[in-house]
């Protein structure tokens, strides 16, 4: 008797093994005219010396065909692209593609472009249920045009940064799958009832990856008119643990009221006008905070709050309560985004050339967080000194009228106009002939204007002067354009 249940046993496993796999290849076959493989041939200019540009790379990802004409990706496929081609499968000629829309702070672009006649959309969920241990698949083409799979089981939800260029964190789900790794790179998943759950993301150890999801890219763009949506909000303020016991008891609180300390308020984002330093953050958006600022979802993970903002437009309102002076209060916050381009110190994210301005070799440019990476991730203890003093004091700062652009002095090309000057590359300019300096444009009218024939310039830290005649930095600009290989020895718009 019991060898013929192991015999059942092994009939219905096979049967069942046989029902997965034919289930597999049928979702496969569905899915191999929508899956494209994208190439990009992409250019990023020199932030150190941003009169140049790196050698054009190639790289290559994942997307999926959402309506005709149209593909969605990671924006980390195509971003300072100046070629993008797609193939479906191995036609002979792949389709050029253009940036339909994109969105850095949450890694998503849209490409369009002239599609072969066999491109087949696929449908986009609404929302990715996550189910602990569920079962999900992944697809992608390689370099041969074949349609290659796997699968991977869910694991948690979590709180990230979706690429380099985000400002604040966003829910994804995070996945294990058992071999292939690393492939991350807007590979499309779908869930086990075959419905499209999400993008790849590389995330964790090499066979772990985040999966971002259908509720994120639906809050991003209008898929039914391929267009951006409102932007989404962003926090306008940063928090810091709460955890001492003696400053919680000042505060009337205890371990268990939970709740963080806000630390600094920004000068653009959600709630800057309704919310101070000092005050503390107990609840987010009905979610109650521990003194970490971190609570715990469906999932039973304990995530940091700030991503809740990326789930409201900044048309709306969301509750938020707070301790201040011993007091409760409850908060409906203004939200609101961040434009980069408000910064005074801008994080250049989209990565374009910045401005320069030569003159004499003495290479000034605005201050921007790009420039400053380019000492690496660690740039705050690798950096020089006077860049990250005055970056520490001004990187929360928004432009004004009387100072939009914080200008360095980067560099001191060498010439025999300037010998002994070399060593005062990347300090900060403080004043010019004893005025603040509003921007570079204003700088190139002060060394330009013939009246000014000697420019003093007070650099920091330590209001070091530095005088220059103006007649002799424009003698040795021919030369410096030469000896340097220099096409244009000032540049003012990004590009």
């Amino acid at each position: 008797m019991k060898k013929i249940y192991s015999f059942i046993s092994v009939i219905i496993f096979c049967f069942l093994s046989d029902l997965t796999l034919k289930a597999e290849q049928n979702l496969k076959d569905k899915l191999n005219n929508s899956i494209v493989l994208i190439t990009t041939t992409y250019q990023v200019p020199s932030f150190y010396d941003p009169w140049r540009w790196n050698p054009a790379n190639t790289k290559s990802g994942q997307g999926i065909i959402i309506a005709p004409n149209m593909v969605l990706t990671l924006a980390d496929n195509v971003k300072n692209a100046t070629l993008i081609q797609v193939t479906i499968n191995t036609e002979p000629v792949p389709a050029n593609m253009k940036i339909k829309a994109i969105d850095l702070n949450s890694n998503l672009a849209l490409l369009e472009g002239v599609l072969p006649k066999n491109a087949k959309p696929v449908t986009i969920s609404k929302i990715s249920a996550f189910n602990k241990n569920d079962d999900v698949k992944f697809f992608w083409k390689n370099d041969q045009g074949t349609l290659m799979g796997g699968t991977a089981m869910l694991e948690r939800i979590e709180a990230r940064y979706l690429s380099n260029a985000s400002i604040q964190p966003q829910t994804v789900h995070r996945a294990i799958r058992s071999s292939y790794p690393n492939l991350s790179f807007g590979v499309p998943v779908f869930d086990k009832n075959d419905n499209f759950y999400g993008l790849a993301l590389r995330g964790g150890t090499e066979y772990e990856f985040s999966i971002l999801t259908a509720d994120i890219i639906n809050r991003v763009f209008n898929l039914k008119t391929c267009t951006k949506n409102t932007p989404t909000a962003i926090a306008g303020f940063k928090t810091a643990p709460l955890t001492q016991v003696y400053f919680r008891k000042k505060l009337g609180l205890t371990m268990q009221d939970g709740g963080c300390l806000i630390s600094k308020v920004y000068e653009q984002g959600s709630g800057i006008d309704q919310i101070k330093s000092g005050d503390v953050l107990i609840e987010v958006d009905g979610k109650k905070l521990d003194p970490w600022g971190k609570y715990e979802n469906s999932s039973h993970e304990m995530i940091y709050f700030k991503h809740l903002f990326a789930n409201h437009y900044i048309t709306e309102t969301m509750p938020i309560t707070i301790i201040r002076k011993k007091k409760k209060l409850n908060i409906n916050l203004k939200l609101a985004s961040i434009d980069d381009n408000k910064w005074l110190i801008p994080r250049n994210l989209e990565k374009k050339q910045i401005p320069y301005l030569i003159r004499g070799g003495f290479a000034f440019i605005p201050m921007t967080l790009s420039f400053l990476q380019e000492w690496g991730n660690r740039f705050m203890d690798n950096g020089p000194l006077a860049l990250i003093e005055s970056f520490s004091q001004n990187k929360y700062k928004i432009k004004t009228n009387e100072c939009n652009e914080l200008i360095i002095l980067a560099r001191v090309l060498p010439h025999p106009s300037n010998i002994g000057l070399q060593s005062l590359g990347n300090t900060v300019i403080s004043k010019v002939n004893g005025e603040n300096l509003k921007n570079l444009t204003q700088l190139k009218e002060i060394l330009d204007c013939n009246k000014n024939k000697i420019v003093k310039f007070s650099l920091a830290p330590g209001d070091i002067p530095l005088w220059v005649n103006s007649d002799s930095l424009k003698n040795a600009d021919q030369d410096i354009k030469m000896q340097y290989g220099i096409d244009k020895l000032e540049h003012f718009t990004q590009e």
